[in-house]
């Protein structure tokens, strides 16, 4: 390791990189906390922690309908967004999502409603739009160009979800439009409502020139594989940490003290809390996926990453200023044989795995949670994306891939990796 050799008092001191990374590092948990105030006062306005409420109650339909992503906290911190989903550089892959107010914060209501029956095509950014007889006079009256009016599309039983597009042009009269959207929606839509974007705006709750952010842009059609989430085509702000890496955010769900009821481990009377990660819907909800997991994998951000395998498309990181590669968070319960495990650091800060090394994604006898906090923080440290797989601490055996390391190698392994939580291991 280079260092800067010092002499004090005849002393040799040598002051090394370890000790730079070290006062950064101490920067960053400063960052967690600026992060924290910030989440605390996002709750004092609406409740709640931002999170993606989407992800207890859906099911999947034996996968092959995923839940959309959203990425919540640089949405729901600083609102960096453009006011209506829009193309980036006319790119038709690269697309920001809109929150309704340019610039940092966002709105949540909606001043004018139009509803009406929209004939929108995947892939395509002309719509026809009959408004219902009851709203004619009010399409009369929208103005243009509509750069604050969006398109809320309700969703269809095959995408049960609804997407939201800024309008860029309308023409046509009276209960017949013709509408130009700012971008092309993933997937068809019988039904719409044409809406002004309106009331308070919300946030920031963080400085917008404290953290660096970024837009991790759209997976190109057909590309990021069939595990990647739906919605993945709207690129979505990121935080990022010092190093330029993506600042990874977990709300938990539900309590700790009830996770066994209609879980995966519901008939182990001995699990204190747990299943811990992988999907926080139940198995009521979907018995092909649910778990009832405390903290759902879908909130993992994308990343970066200097490493092409699996991955779909890259992305300019303005931190670094290189072009690295974007990579999703991988699915817990699929990854057997892949090198690349980050739940079992997290597994490992909550307090696994039991006496004999095994991790069992619950807390049993002998074990204790370690955290049982409203959220998760992870920064991948002085790493940075400039390590292969985004520098997140994996604890995978690189001997064999379906077995994690030793026991004893586990905190070595986790102080190499640099990583950074908003809490400690005790």
């Amino acid at each position: 390791m280079l260092g800067i050799i010092v002499v004090l008092a005849g002393i040799v001191v040598v002051v090394t990189g370890r000790l730079r990374n070290g006062s950064a590092v101490q920067r960053q948990k400063a960052d967690f906390q600026t992060i924290a105030a910030g989440l605390e006062a996002y709750k004092q306005d609406f409740g709640d922690y931002p999170r993606n409420i989407d992800l207890p109650k859906w099911n999947t339909r034996d996968g092959t309908v995923p839940a959309p992503i959203f990425l919540t906290l640089a949405s729901a911190l600083l609102g960096p967004g453009p006011a209506v989903t829009q193309e980036i550089n006319g790119n038709a892959n690269d697309l920001e999502l809109g929150d309704g107010n340019d610039g940092p914060g966002f709105r949540c209501q909606a001043t004018t409603v139009i509803p009406g029956d929209a004939g929108i095509t995947s892939g395509s950014n002309q719509v026809t739009f009959k408004v219902d007889a009851a709203s004619a006079a009010q399409a009369g009256a929208i103005p243009t160009p509509a750069s604050l009016i969006l398109l809320p599309i309700a969703g269809n039983p095959g995408q049960p979800y609804s997407e939201t597009i800024g309008i860029q042009a309308v023409s046509g009269s009276g209960g017949s439009l013709q509408i130009t959207l700012t971008a092309p929606p993933l997937y068809s839509h019988e039904r719409g409502n044409i809406s002004v974007a309106g009331g308070k705006v919300w946030g920031p709750y963080i400085s917008a020139g404290a953290f660096n952010v970024t837009f991790i842009p759209s997976a190109p059609s057909g590309q990021g594989g069939s595990a990647f989430p739906a919605l993945a085509g709207y690129g979505q702000p990121v935080l990022l940490d010092r190093w330029g890496q993506v600042i990874q955010y977990f709300p938990r769900y539900g309590p700790v003290s009830n996770r066994t009821e209609d879980s995966t481990y519901a008939a182990n009377t001995s699990v204190q809390a747990g299943p811990l990660f992988g999907y926080s819907q139940a198995r009521s909800v979907d018995g092909a996926n649910g778990q009832n997991a405390m903290w759902d994998w879908r909130d993992g951000a994308t990343f970066f990453s200097v490493s092409a395998s699996g991955i779909a498309w890259n992305a300019p990181n303005p931190v670094t200023g290189k072009l690295d590669y974007a990579k999703p968070w991988p699915n817990p319960t699929q990854t057997m044989g892949s090198d690349f495990r980050p739940e079992l650091a997290i597994q490992w800060m909550l307090g696994e795995p039991d006496s004999s090394g095994n991790f069992n994604n619950e807390i049993l006898g002998g074990e204790k949670l370690s955290y049982a906090g409203p959220y998760i923080l992870i920064s991948a440290g002085p790493g940075g994306p400039e390590r292969n797989n985004g520098g997140f601490c994996s604890m995978v055996d690189p001997n064999n891939y379906d077995n994690p390391l030793p026991a004893n190698q586990l905190q070595q392994a986790f102080i190499d990796s640099g990583n950074i939580y908003n809490f400690d291991r005790p």
